[in-house]
């Protein structure tokens, strides 16, 4: 049994985001760069004023460890982003399953950690009798740990941004949206330091 933290990383995103966003909220107005020009100011009075369309053409693709929970949220945001998820159904995970530690277990993480040892212990059971990943499978709790590969475009980072980082989402998923919005925040401080205003 493996226990891991759950963790994000940016891949990749798109370079130069400020100025193409910029293009393209100009060629919706069919404005041209004026003296005393300022493209953040430009971009963010449009993104407080609720025009946010501009946004998609840009993007950012993130690689996820986390846990099946998470994974279930997450993948229910369904416009304008891209989910490539590690299958339960194929991977055999006969060296040892791996599970994410969930947020705030505290005292209770003993007790957990012996369910998910259980857990593993039936699941390599089911396998060495002859079952196939997919039919061991269903003995695996929601901390089991799996890998996302998410693209979005920004705006439809900045919508999953004010779900699940607020204080009512799982705690679990506003861990790793910390550390998305770390990655984002680096890659387009603009967005969401208005998003923030």
């Amino acid at each position: 049994m493996k226990i891991l933290e759950q963790k994000a990383t940016m891949i990749q995103a798109t370079n130069r985001p400020l100025g193409l966003v910029a293009k393209a909220y100009r060629t919706c107005y069919r404005s041209i760069k004026r003296p005393g020009y300022n493209e953040t100011a430009f971009v963010r009075g449009l993104i407080k004023k609720g025009h946010e369309t501009p946004l998609e053409h840009v993007s950012a693709t993130f690689e996820l460890l986390t846990d099946r929970g998470v994974m279930a949220e997450i993948t229910r945001h369904r416009t304008g982003i891209a989910f490539s998820v590690q299958s339960t159904r194929y991977v055999r995970q006969e060296d040892g399953v791996e599970f994410i530690r969930p947020v705030g277990m505290g005292k209770h993480e003993d007790t957990w950690g012996e369910g998910m040892t259980h857990a593993e212990n039936i699941y390599l059971e089911l396998l060495g009798e002859g079952a196939r990943p997919e039919q061991a499978r269903s003995v695996l709790p929601n901390s089991t740990a799996t890998r996302i590969i998410v693209t979005a475009n920004l705006r439809e980072w900045m919508h999953i941004m004010r779900l699940r980082r607020h204080k009512s989402a799982h705690p679990q998923m506003r861990e790793l949206m910390a550390q998305i919005y770390n990655g984002l925040i680096k890659w387009c401080p603009w967005a969401f330091e208005c998003m923030e205003d």
